[in-house]
């Protein structure tokens, strides 16, 4: 559902990310809008949670590495996205970094049923983002440094129960693990 809530938000993500890209020079904002994309769609075909609910999840997905990736403010994140949007944002915010991720590993497990719907669709968009961009990432950062990092965070998160979204979080998985067998048979090309 795109309003002029989600507009305000894409554009301020687009503000406080630019400059940022991801392998290929593709600009940071991209993932944040597909990880949004992801779970509106998702989240309208199950009906799970009210349709605010679902607007609240989906837009704040657009915004969850603004507090971790730019100098965003918490004012200005709550201005843009509310208390809630703010409050699932600030639960997707690793404030250890990537060298040490078994403390974001646990506050995830430990986040919010919302909060663990949007890390889903985040490693589902980054994990279906590295296989075509291998050549550009090589073999050795992913399985040095990237699945070390996503690799124990979506075994975490599929251990944990919902309650709520069921249905959301079978799908959201399905995605990630066919993105992972497809990174598999790239990894091994």
């Amino acid at each position: 559902m795109k309003d002029r809530t989600f507009e305000r938000a894409l554009k301020f993500v687009q503000k406080m990310h630019k400059g940022q890209f991801r392998a290929g020079k593709v600009p940071v904002w991209q993932h944040l809008l597909r990880v949004s994309e992801t779970l509106a769609h998702v989240l309208s075909h199950t009906k799970e949670g009210t349709p605010a609910q679902r607007q609240i999840i989906s837009i704040a997905a657009l915004g969850h590495d603004l507090l971790e990736d730019t100098k965003a403010t918490k004012a200005q994140i709550k201005n843009i996205f509310g208390e809630r949007g703010f409050s699932l944002i600030e639960g997707m915010t690793n404030v250890h970094g990537d060298s040490n991720h078994a403390p974001y590993i646990r506050a995830i497990k430990g986040a919010s049923e919302e909060v663990r719907l949007i890390k889903l669709a985040d490693l589902y968009d980054n994990v279906s983002s590295v296989a075509p961009t291998l050549p550009l990432l090589d073999k050795k950062w992913t399985t040095s440094f990237f699945l070390p990092i996503v690799v124990p965070m979506f075994a975490a998160v599929k251990r944990t129960k919902f309650r709520k979204y069921q249905k959301t979080v079978a799908l959201l998985i399905a995605l990630v693990d066919v993105s992972f067998r497809q990174l598999e048979k790239e990894l091994e090309n």
